[in-house]
């Protein structure tokens, strides 16, 4: 059993991470097929080596300040998600929601492997 765990930070000009759901139109393929709408896997999903069970995005621009606050909505995305790696398949035990440290939200999954 192990546990993972992954940051979403609020960044110094207003920009944060956000976790979104799988591609709408089915683009990525089996590799987001345990996540559910919210972007998270589902407890007790058998989870493959190789696909997401967090979606995580990051801003593409985190130095420079937003001028206006409705800005931030506008801010570029990147893809930064969580990727099981183990050799085998692995299962979802635990996936609660998380605690606040400071001004980052900490997401914590526990995954046993087989």
């Amino acid at each position: 059993m192990r546990k993972y765990s992954t940051v979403i930070k609020k960044y110094p000009n207003q920009s944060f991470d956000r976790i979104v759901g799988p591609p709408p139109d089915g683009s990525g393929g089996w590799k987001f097929d345990v996540l559910e709408n919210d972007g998270i896997c589902a407890v007790g999903e058998p989870i493959d080596p190789g696909q997401v069970y967090i979606n995580k995005q990051t801003p593409a621009n985190t130095n420079n300040t937003l001028q206006d606050v409705a800005a931030v909505a506008e801010v570029g995305y990147k893809a930064a998600p969580m990727v099981y790696r183990a050799p085998g398949v692995g299962y979802a035990d635990k996936v609660p929601g998380g605690g606040t440290f400071l001004r980052m939200r900490v997401f914590s999954t526990v995954l046993t492997d087989e």
